[in-house]
Formats: C-alpha cells, sequence, structure tokens
C-alpha cells in the first residue's frame, strides 16, 4: 500500500496494514523485541479495548455508525430467566451469529456515560468541532521505514486523540503517564507522519475521559518542547524496528550481567532521610 492519507478506512482493515506504528515502537521502547514479537503473534482484543473501540465509535462516527458496529446484551437463559454468562458456550454461539462485537450490558452503559461527558464537556467539544477529519488513516515513510497513523481526528493543524483511563484525568496523574503509556512517543510519531504526508501540524491535543461514573474529562496539549524531546527517540526505534524486520530475530533482555543502580528521585529521597534523619 503506497504512502498517503486514506479516509474511511474500517478499523479491522486499518489494523491488517503491516507497517510499524506506534504501539510497536511504544513496545520496544519500554520492553524488548520479543515482547513486540510476542505482541504481532497473539492479537488481543480485551474487554477494555473493546470499550475503547466503541466509544471511538459513538463520539467520531455518531449514532447511527455505533448502532450498526456493535450489539448490545446477550442471549437469555429460558431456565433462568436471566442472561446467559459472558464465558458460557451459549453465549458465545450467540455472539458469533451475531456478526459483529458485542457490548454486555455494563459496558455499554460505560460507553454511554463517557460519550456523554465528552461530548458535554466545552474543552472536548470544542477541539471535536475543530477536527473534522475523523479516524484518519496516515500512511508515511519514517528513516526507511513504512509506517502508519490513524488519528482519532484532525484539523486546524491540530492531531486529536481520545484516551479512556481508570487513573483519574487530572493532570499530575496524566503526565505521569506521558512516559509510561508511551503518549509521548504517540505524540512525536504522529506529528512525524502526519508532516511526511503533508499535512501541517500545530499541536497534538488529548481528550482524557475517565472509565467510571462520574466520568471526568480534561484536555490536554502536548508541550512542544516535550514532542521534540521524544522525536529523537524515533530514529533509533525505527532502527532497532527494522533491524528486527530483516533479520527476524528479536532478542529479549541482555544475555550478561548487568549493573543496577536507583532512579534519581529515589537517590534524593535517601539523601534527604540521611540529612535530616527523618524516618515515616
Amino acid at each position: 500500500m503506497e504512502d498517503g492519507i486514506i479516509r474511511d478506512m474500517p478499523e479491522d482493515e486499518y489494523h491488517a496494514i503491516d507497517r510499524c506504528s506506534y504501539s510497536r515502537l511504544k513496545v520496544l521502547a519500554s520492553k524488548t523485541a520479543a515482547h513486540l514479537r510476542r505482541e504481532l503473534d497473539t492479537p488481543r482484543d480485551t474487554p477494555a479495548m473493546r470499550v475503547g473501540s466503541a466509544l471511538h465509535c459513538l463520539v467520531l462516527e455518531g449514532r447511527e455508525a455505533y448502532a450498526d458496529a456493535y450489539a448490545v446484551g446477550g442471549p437469555v437463559n429460558p431456565k433462568t430467566g436471566r442472561p446467559y454468562g459472558v464465558e458460557t458456550a451459549a453465549y458465545a454461539e450467540w455472539e458469533a451469529s451475531i456478526g459483529k462485537p458485542v457490548l454486555t450490558a455494563r459496558q455499554s452503559e460505560q460507553v454511554e456515560g463517557m460519550a456523554a461527558a465528552i461530548l458535554s464537556h466545552p474543552g472536548a467539544a470544542g477541539l471535536l468541532g475543530l477536527c473534522p477529519d475523523r479516524e484518519l488513516t496516515l500512511l508515511a515513510t519514517l528513516h526507511g521505514q513504512p509506517c502508519k497513523a490513524r488519528a482519532d481526528a484532525y484539523g486546524e493543524g491540530i492531531i486529536l486523540d481520545i484516551k479512556t483511563t481508570g487513573r483519574g484525568a487530572g493532570r499530575a496523574e496524566f503526565e505521569r503517564t506521558i512516559g509510561s503509556m508511551g503518549y509521548g512517543i504517540q505524540s512525536a510519531f504522529y506529528g512525524c507522519v502526519a508532516y511526511a504526508c503533508g499535512l501541517p501540524v500545530e499541536g497534538f491535543c488529548f481528550i482524557v475521559v475517565e472509565d467510571e461514573p462520574p466520568y471526568g474529562v480534561a484536555c490536554y496539549r502536548m508541550l512542544d518542547e516535550v514532542v521534540v524531546l521524544y522525536e529523537q527517540l524515533l530514529p533509533p526505534l525505527l532502527e532497532r524496528y527494522g533491524d528486527c524486520v530483516a533479520s527476524g530475530k528479536w532478542p529479549g533482555y541482555a544475555d550478561g550481567v548487568q549493573d543496577v543502580g536507583v532512579p534519581g528521585w529515589l537517590r534524593r529521597a535517601i539523601e534527604e532521610k540521611v540529612e535530616g534523619a527523618e524516618w515515616a
């Protein structure tokens, strides 16, 4: 598939494109190539992932598309008058006959609650209004490596991404996830791919929504200096990924014995305790 911008590509077709993505680089940055190979060989469809995909569909594509793409509920056991459990054979047979992903009543409630919270939030609604291009597929070559990205929404030079969280949507909590969840890599990678596709990029913004009531919503723009910082990680990560693809070798951790220390924050905490003799 040639580099360029593709609109209205179904999600399953996008995932079937075998190109380097942010999610692949995130694994390489935080774990090893062996972990990435495992993920590529065993794709997952967790309940959280299904809820997230359903939320994106409802918010970005609308009620009609959401109703067409997802079913809600399940078969009822005639003996008890209650729904079969999602782990039962009866439920699995029913889900297979539906021909599309199924949300439980609880998952549907989550999706509806999060979507309503996003659409009623002034900042989130404003960002969505500025970004009319939805679920935009971007294909580009970075540092010799074919890459792909799927922007939740784009417009006015803004790349917009919707995140669900069980940790809280507050600023301090979200800042802690920039590294651990790979959001810094995502903002840099998406920006570079979009720019390579000829799109102007003025900023990368997140709409963050909590997955439990009251479904708190917050909106954040990644600082340019943070994006630039993470852009420096892309060339070595892409080179490492390309080497694995070319050689067919996906190594794990180092074979030898390594020295280990403590992070700077822990070192400072120990020094403060020693100096002040404060033992909590």
